[in-house]
């Protein structure tokens, strides 16, 4: 398995650091878009973000207030903050202005690692140069602040972004959504079992199409996971992490499970 979402490979740098503005040379990673997705409407998923680098897109995230947003922690490997910026509320990223905030932080996980084998704790969070306004089309993902669990019936969660069609395919200028489902801890490490990188159940959360077809790929990277719950609201379970380079396959793609990283996450936007 190609880890499609993570093209920097093992040579990731400052685990676990503050990333400042005078942050790492650049070496490479990868865009994406949703495979058999739809075009989003405007203001439909007013938590999603395009993470960009020197103005192309490069990862997505979700807003966790007026200041932060989560993301990947691969998606600070190898870049220079001052480089970057974040535009929210937008469907096009071409051809809409949005809301563009410069990144003046990045945290990543302290125990992030990005090696073969052990991609773990892929969690990052950016602070922003200026508030974002909230409004019809910019607004916080809601976060399972008291233990709410996924509903497990099929296409109960979102995955969203502007990745490729297929791996190596060009980038989507236009945000695209798939309703997928949470796959079983267990399944999800059977139908990886062959493959040297690993499931981390605790860690991670697993969602698919069981039949093929319809999937996040390259790029989608520190995007959102949005899913239903038992009590059937809506909320923000995962960062997209890692999948097979054979965008839109059998196999899970894997995000990180953000509810294990809460406190972690919180106090980010508190420093």
């Amino acid at each position: 398995m190609f880890r499609l979402f993570v093209l920097a490979l093992v040579l990731s740098v400052g685990h676990g650091a503050d990333v400042s503005r005078r942050g790492h040379s650049w070496i490479g990673t990868g865009h994406s878009r949703i495979v058999g997705g739809e075009v989003a409407d405007p203001g439909q998923f007013p938590y999603q973000i395009s993470f960009q680098y020197f103005g192309s897109h490069r990862c997505g995230g979700s807003i966790l207030d007026e200041l932060h947003i989560v993301t990947a922690a691969h998606c600070l490997d190898f870049i220079n903050l001052q480089d970057t910026e974040v535009i929210a509320g937008v469907v096009d990223v071409i051809a809409e202005e949005g809301q563009r905030r410069s990144v003046i932080r990045g945290v990543q996980h302290p125990d992030w690692q990005g090696a073969s084998g052990q991609i773990i704790n892929d969690v990052a969070v950016l602070t922003l140069d200026a508030p974002l306004e909230f409004d019809e089309f910019v607004q916080p993902a809601v976060l399972p602040l008291d233990g709410q669990q996924p509903n497990m019936d099929p296409n109960m969660c979102i995955a969203s972004g502007w990745g490729n069609e297929f791996f190596g395919g060009p980038t989507s200028r236009v945000l695209q959504w798939v309703a997928i489902g949470v796959i079983p801890d267990d399944e999800c490490d059977d139908l990886w079992s062959a493959d040297p990188q690993n499931i981390w159940p605790d860690l991670e959360i697993c969602a698919g199409d069981r039949g093929g077809g319809q999937s996040v790929c390259q790029g989608d990277s520190g995007g959102p996971l949005y899913c239903e719950a038992e009590d059937g609201n809506r909320y923000l379970y995962g960062a997209t992490s890692w999948g097979s380079s054979s965008c839109g396959e059998a196999r899970p793609a894997v995000w990180a499970e953000l509810p294990t990283f809460l406190e972690w996450i919180l106090e980010q936007t508190r420093v």
